[in-house]
C-alpha cells in the first residue's frame, strides 16, 4: 500500500511527497532513491533530520498504527492511515479522541467512499431514486490469493476484506437514515484450503446483517476467484434497484458464431481501485487544508 500511496501523492496537484519511512532501511533507501527524496527508518529520525511534514500517511501493519498515530498527535501533525485504525474498537475511539484533542484530523482509508463507481450508487440512493433502502447485497472475491504467511498471521476475511463492504453498507444506509446502525449479525464460513483449515483461518464467509431500521444486508466474501478480482454491490429499495458490477480491463465485447467474448475482470485491487486511491489523496489534501471533514 505504501507504494500505491507514494504514486498517488506524486500525481496529486498541490501535494508534495517529502520523504519515505520504512523500518527496513534498505526498503526506505530503495524508495527514497527511486523518488529522489529523503528517507529514514523511523518517523522520529526523519523529523530530526528533515523537520516535521505537514501530514503523515501510515501504510504499515495494523499493530503499528497506534504508536504512530500517537506520535503524530503529540506533534499536532494530521495523519491518514490504512484501515483499520486499530483491531480493538476502544483503541480506535481513543485515537480519534486523541487527534480531536490535538486539533488534527485522523483520516482512515476506506476506498469505496472515494471510488467513482461506488459513489455514483450513493448519489442515486441519496436522491431517492430507488426509494427507501430495504436490502443490500455484496460479493467480494479476492484475487490473487495472498501468501499463506499473511493469511495465517492476521489476514482474516472479515478484518481484511469484508470490512470494506460492511463500511460501505453503513455509509450508504446512513445517506438516508443518519442514525441507522447494524443491530444483528449472523455469519457462517469454512476453510476449503486444507492448510488454512489447520490454522482455523476461513477462506469463504457469508453473513446476514440487519439494521435497526429493519433493512437487511447479505454479504459473501471469498479469498480467491480464479477469473479475477470480483467486486459487486446491489441496493434494493421500494422504488427500484441500483447495481454495481465489475469493471473490466477493457470495454470490448466480441460476438461471433462460436460465442461471446468479453474482457477479463481487473487483476486485483490496485487496478480496480486506482482512481479511488487517487481521489483519496485529493480528499486527504482537502482535509489537511480544512476544506473537508473526514467522513
Amino acid at each position: 500500500m505504501g507504494q500505491i500511496r507514494m504514486k498517488a501523492s506524486r500525481i496529486t496537484s498541490g501535494l508534495q511527497l517529502c520523504g519515505v519511512v520504512d523500518a527496513n532501511l534498505d526498503n526506505a533507501k530503495q524508495f527514497g532513491e527511486q523518488y529522489q527524496m529523503p528517507y529514514a527508518a523511523s518517523v522520529a529520525s526523519f523529523i530530526h533530520s528533515e523537520g516535521a511534514p505537514d501530514a503523515i500517511w501510515i501504510s504499515t501493519p495494523t499493530d503499528t498504527h497506534e504508536a504512530l498515530i500517537e506520535y503524530a498527535a503529540s506533534l499536532c501533525i494530521p495523519v491518514a492511515t490504512e484501515k483499520p485504525v486499530a483491531m480493538d474498537p476502544t483503541v480506535t475511539e481513543r485515537l480519534y479522541t486523541l487527534c480531536a484533542n490535538a486539533n488534527i484530523s485522523l483520516f482512515c482509508s476506506f476506498q469505496r467512499r472515494a471510488d467513482p463507481h461506488y459513489m455514483a450508487m450513493v448519489e442515486r440512493v441519496s436522491l431517492g431514486d430507488i426509494g427507501h433502502v430495504q436490502s443490500m447485497r455484496s460479493i467480494f472475491r479476492d484475487h490473487p490469493i495472498p501468501a499463506i504467511e499473511f493469511l495465517v498471521n492476521g489476514g482474516d476475511l472479515f478484518h481484511d476484506c469484508g470490512v470494506h463492504d460492511i463500511d460501505f453498507a453503513r455509509f450508504i444506509m446512513q445517506c438516508q437514515d443518519k442514525s441507522a446502525e447494524i443491530k444483528r449479525v449472523y455469519a457462517t464460513g469454512h476453510a476449503f484450503d486444507k492448510t488454512l483449515r489447520t490454522h482455523n483461518v476461513l477462506d469463504l464467509v457469508n453473513a446476514l446483517l440487519t439494521f435497526d431500521n429493519h433493512a437487511m444486508y447479505a454479504m459473501e466474501t471469498s479469498r480467491t476467484a480464479t477469473y479475477g478480482y470480483d467486486q459487486r454491490f446491489e441496493v434494493f429499495g421500494g422504488q427500484g434497484t441500483v447495481k454495481l458490477d465489475n469493471v473490466p480491463e477493457t470495454q470490448y465485447e466480441l460476438l461471433a458464431a462460436n460465442g461471446v467474448t468479453r474482457s477479463c475482470h481487473q487483476y486485483s485491487f490496485p487496478q480496480r481501485f486506482d482512481a479511488a486511491f487517487q481521489c483519496e489523496m485529493i480528499q486527504f489534501k482537502q482535509v489537511i487544508n480544512g476544506e473537508l471533514q473526514p467522513s
